[in-house]
């Protein structure tokens, strides 16, 4: 997440900016903060009017509480959050930058990707830079999740990168 730029957003708005002002994308600033998997400046941008114009940022709107756990590394409000608030297949499987079990896993939150697995989450749905949640885990030395994904003899897809080291994934799931 973007640090001093949260400040000085919060602060543009605070001076009279429109917060439902759009970039040359067609994008608010609650859909920059999102793409940049700042949820808590998202919620306040969205308190203080501003709006989604990406339609996949609206699907997960009500999921913004559960994001900002992820955001604050809190697996365990996460988790009570979840058993309140399921998320919907829509939810799971929207295409935004970093869809939710793609955060689970490059957060490194064992209960919350099993959940996510649970409820439906598309193990093939790609973020926004084209990767799957198995080349999230890999490139992030989350073995563990890959070895969940093939002891539960889920199909999944690797980029082109990691289809190179595939044949060993079970070696190196092994030594980590």
């Amino acid at each position: 997440a973007v640090t001093y730029l949260d400040e000085v957003v919060l602060k543009l708005l605070d001076c009279g900016e429109n917060p439902r002002l759009l970039d040359l994308d067609g994008d608010t600033a609650a859909d920059k903060a999102i793409e940049n998997s700042n949820f808590k400046v998202a919620v306040s941008l969205l308190e203080k009017g501003s709006c989604f114009s990406n339609e996949e940022n609206s699907k997960i709107e009500s999921m913004l509480p559960l994001l900002q756990c992820i955001e604050d590394q809190d697996e365990d409000a996460a988790m009570d959050i979840l058993l309140e608030t399921p998320p919907t297949m829509e939810q799971l499987n929207a295409q935004v930058t970093w869809p939710l079990i793609h955060l689970a896993t490059l957060s490194g939150m064992d209960k919350l990707f099993a959940n996510f697995l649970e409820c439906g989450a598309d193990l093939n749905l790609k973020n926004g830079e084209g990767n799957t949640v198995a080349d999230v885990a890999i490139l992030d030395g989350y073995y563990t999740f890959v070895g969940r994904l093939i002891e539960k003899r889920l199909n999944f897809l690797l980029n082109e990168e990691n289809k190179k080291i595939e044949p060993i994934l079970p070696l190196i799931i092994c030594i980590d």
